[in-house]
C-alpha cells in the first residue's frame, strides 16, 4: 500500500506547489514565492530546470489535453478495464477443481459454489 500511496502523495503535493507558486507567474515571481519548507537549491531546480523546461511544458500540455478529453474517471487503478475483464474470463474458463474429500476426512465429494460475480460475468460473455 505504501509503495502505491507514497508516489501519489508526492505527485499531488508537487502539483499543488506548481498551482500555488508557479502557474500564471513570471519566472522571477515563481522563484521568489518559494515555500519555507523547501531548500533554495531544490526550489530553483524545480522552477527553472523542471517546470520551465520546454520538453516538460510540452508533456504537461499533452497530459492536460488528454485528461480534459476523458469523460469518465477510472476506478480500476493501474489495470485497464480490458485487463480486469480478461483476467476474470480466464478464471471463469479455467477447468473447475473440486476436492475429493472434505477437510474432516469424509470420503463424500465436496461441492463448491461459484462466486455470484463470476457467474454473472460468465453469463454476460456468452450473450
Amino acid at each position: 500500500a505504501l509503495s502505491f500511496q507514497c508516489p501519489m502523495l508526492y505527485k499531488n503535493w508537487r502539483f499543488r506547489l506548481k498551482e500555488q507558486h508557479f502557474r500564471n507567474k513570471s519566472l522571477a515571481d515563481a522563484i521568489n514565492s518559494r515555500p519555507n519548507t523547501i531548500d533554495v537549491g531544490k526550489w530553483t531546480w524545480l522552477v527553472c530546470e523542471y517546470w520551465n523546461d520546454e520538453k516538460q511544458k510540452h508533456i504537461s500540455k499533452v497530459n492536460t489535453e488528454n485528461k480534459l478529453k476523458q469523460t469518465k474517471t477510472s476506478a480500476n487503478g493501474a489495470r485497464s478495464t480490458a485487463r480486469i475483464f480478461h483476467d476474470l474470463v480466464s478464471h471463469i474458463n479455467a477447468p473447475p477443481t473440486q476436492p475429493t474429500q472434505e477437510l474432516d476426512g469424509s470420503s463424500e465429494p465436496h461441492e463448491t459454489q461459484q462466486d455470484l460475480l463470476y457467474i454473472t460475468l460468465f453469463e454476460k460473455t456468452k450473450k
